[in-house]
């Protein structure tokens, strides 16, 4: 997988704080609004990492 290197910032959402994720990341890792994602934190570094869609029925178990 090629690594992507972009920067964006920490905002206020409501009572959390949110962060942007560039248009760039989401195309290459192919996401989707309400996809889930886990947290991470790994050697200081936020990880978030897409969480596999389980299919629902038959047709999405063989879609694709």
């Amino acid at each position: 997988m090629n690594q992507t290197t972009e920067q964006t910032k920490l905002s206020q959402w409501g009572h959390s704080k949110a962060v942007r994720i560039p248009s760039s990341v989401i195309k290459q890792l192919d996401l989707k609004n309400d996809d889930k994602l886990s947290v991470t934190i790994e050697n200081g570094s936020i990880v978030l990492t897409p969480l596999k869609k389980k299919p629902t029925n038959i047709h999405e178990l063989f879609d694709g």
